[in-house]
């Protein structure tokens, strides 16, 4: 891995697992955040579409540092430059790198 290609600043925040209220509604679990370096990549049409996102949606790929223990899936949120990302994908976990890749896009709401 070149480590000089990780030269920004994001944000993974992990949520505990939601609960049920009694009116029907839905708690977030607590959350813990981890703020560490990756690479940024915005996604051109032709890649949204082969990743299987929506038309007009701003996708990014993310390049981390692999870190043993660290779940990374659909639950993690990703804050990068003040924007919030869900991610979509987890493409590569590639241990003997040290990286991990996963695409996302950014939430709207």
């Amino acid at each position: 891995m070149e480590i000089g290609k990780l030269n920004r600043r994001i944000t993974i925040t992990t949520y505990a697992a939601s609960s049920e209220t009694p009116s029907g509604g839905t708690i977030k679990g607590a959350s813990s955040t981890n703020e560490t370096w990756c690479n940024a990549k915005p996604l051109r049409q032709k890649e949204s579409v082969l990743y299987g996102l929506k038309i007009g949606q701003r996708g990014y790929k993310f390049g981390f540092r692999y870190e043993a223990g660290v779940d990374m899936g659909q639950t993690n949120e990703l804050t990068y430059e003040g924007r919030r990302f869900r991610i979509i994908q987890v493409l590569e976990i590639d241990e003997a790198k040290r990286m991990i890749i996963v695409i996302a896009n950014e939430r709207t709401n």
